[in-house]
């Protein structure tokens, strides 16, 4: 089938593009192990330490990650077990794990784990249907999500001196925080006038372009306004979230979150039934939870139009390299 071997191609040049880009972002710091050694500084804004010609390529590392969903959907085919497919899903999944450990990410963590167990038992299900036993078990997974998130703030080296249900509180609580800081510090003068919504295109060039245009985004506006500064100048070392009431309130009070509601639901609404076009039942399912949690959900706490672009540009690399792949002459023999 020509598609599915236009999808199998695809996969593996995402995988090598994430890849090399690791390693020419990693070299400038020594390689892997090098790069662990400067990553809690990178994540707290300070990058000046190491000068990093290839910086722009850290967004690109995430292809890694997206294609270990796409080869973990394509394992099987026809109904048998693809050991070369295999093989790339153990390695692309390896991958993925040194990667996110190294960024130090604590839910990019969680929700990677949680996509590839929602995914195996949606499968396992095959339900239309939400039963209360699947009520249940969201909300078990979530109380083990907690956990996790512990767990791995020690694995990480960000572990915290609260209890698991402060720090759950804790990631959450900025939310309310974030819109009483705009209500009291915020005035018209202050409106961005959609400048997050018209310059999602821009994100997708190197930061070291659209910052000459947009210095702050919204989180440097809100990180400013509750902090002093923002991240990475004088002792901030943390950026505040922005949820997606607040980046709305910010474009223009009451009319910016009714705008910025309708913009994301619009561009929510174009990218899932893009991706529920694809042909293979299992790869479009992975994508739909991916989607789902890491951007939709994910973007009602950290909506940063930055941010979002973030998440979805290995989307797009993807769907580049697929359309390009669309233009190859397959040849009869199958692609293993």
């Amino acid at each position: 089938d020509k598609k599915s071997d236009q999808l199998y191609i695809a996969t593996i040049l995402l995988f090598v593009v994430g890849i090399c880009s690791d390693f020419l972002y990693c070299r400038a710091y020594g390689g892997y192990l090098g790069y662990l050694e400067y990553s809690s500084f990178i994540r707290s804004g300070i990058t000046d330490l190491v000068k990093n010609r290839w910086s722009f390529l850290i967004v690109f590392r995430d292809c890694v990650i997206i294609s270990s969903y796409l080869l973990y959907s394509q394992i099987k085919d026809n109904g048998s077990i693809k050991i070369t497919r295999m093989v790339l899903f153990v390695m692309s999944f390896i991958y993925s794990l040194l990667i996110l450990y190294a960024n130090k990410g604590r839910l990019t963590f969680v929700i990677y784990i949680a996509i590839f167990l929602i995914t195996f038992y949606i499968d396992k299900r095959k339900s239309k249907y939400i039963r209360l036993n699947s009520i249940l078990l969201a909300m078990a997974m979530l109380v083990v999500a907690m956990f996790g998130v512990s767990w791995i703030s020690d694995l990480v080296g960000r572990s915290s001196a609260f209890s698991v249900w402060e720090s759950f509180c804790n990631e959450v609580a900025f939310v309310f925080a974030n819109f009483k800081s705009l209500l009291n510090e915020m005035s018209m003068d202050d409106a961005r006038l959609f400048l997050d919504i018209i310059s999602y295109p821009m994100f997708l060039i190197p930061s070291s372009i659209w910052r000459k245009f947009m210095p702050e985004t919204a989180s440097d506006i809100l990180t400013i306004m509750i902090n002093g500064e923002k991240k990475g100048q004088g002792t901030v070392f943390g950026e505040t979230p922005i949820d997606a009431i607040s980046i709305g309130y910010l474009q223009l009070g009451i009319i910016g979150v009714c705008v910025f509601a309708i913009f994301f639901g619009v561009i929510a609404a174009k990218l899932y039934n893009r991706v529920s076009k694809i042909r293979n039942v299992k790869t479009r399912g992975i994508l739909v939870v991916n989607i789902i949690i890491d951007i939709f959900i994910r973007s009602l706490c950290y909506a940063d139009s930055y941010n979002i672009v973030q998440r979805c540009f290995s989307l797009v690399v993807f769907a580049l390299i697929y359309w390009a792949c669309g233009h190859i002459k397959f040849k009869k023999n199958r692609v293993t």
